[in-house]
């Protein structure tokens, strides 16, 4: 039977942006870029990372944290895979923001292994599955690229392309300069492109 007393309280973005700057105080790593959050997780949280064989090809996601927040298991071929690495920095961030923002309903459950974590997944309604993973993509999209940081590495990225002297951007349009900016600001963050460019948008970020 689905639940409605799996889902967490209505948090509005303020809110969430709020959690994440007193989070990011309480650890110097997070204002280095890309952000280690390896590092974050099993040297500043004590949470170990271990690889599932088959996680994503069994249960359809590449990593979850126990309701303990002991242990976050990731998928162990992208895992171990470097093609991976962008993708798994803004899970690993998801998974990190549950602790944050869901502690006290995530340690009310008890799962710790790929078979617990989804009977538990499928306990939760609509309502309550949107709840968790919108609230966790807000905290993780924000704690990898803080809209101050990200405007002024656009910015920079933009100055230094525009003297380059590289003809194509004299003779293309503004989009042509703004991909381009796009793009090394992805790297600069270690994210998708994909997410930086949602991020743009959603946070109405001009540059």
């Amino acid at each position: 039977m689905l639940s409605d007393d799996l889902c967490p309280p209505f948090l509005e973005i303020s809110e969430i942006k709020q959690k994440v700057a007193s989070f990011r105080a309480r650890f110097p790593k997070l204002n280095t870029f890309p952000v280690d959050i390896e590092a974050l997780i099993e040297q500043d949280l004590g949470i170990s990372i271990q690889p599932i064989r088959g996680l994503r090809s069994s249960i359809n996601i590449d990593a979850f944290i126990s309701s303990d927040f002991r242990i976050l298991y990731v998928d162990e071929y992208e895992y171990m895979s470097d093609r991976f690495e962008n993708k798994l920095r803004f899970s690993f961030a998801h998974e990190i923001s549950h602790l944050v923002l869901h502690a006290e309903l995530y340690r009310r459950q008890d799962f710790h292994d790929k078979e617990s974590y989804l009977s538990f997944h499928m306990s939760k309604s609509d309502r309550a599955y949107r709840w968790y993973e919108s609230q966790a993509n807000i905290f993780a999209v924000h704690l990898l690229m803080p809209v101050k940081e990200l405007t002024k590495v656009l910015a920079e990225i933009k100055e230094r392309l525009r003297a380059s002297g590289d003809p194509l951007i004299r003779i293309r349009s503004s989009e042509y300069l703004n991909d381009l900016a796009r793009s090394e600001a992805a790297a600069y963050f270690g994210v998708a492109e994909s997410t930086l460019s949602n991020f743009l948008s959603k946070e109405h970020i001009r540059y």
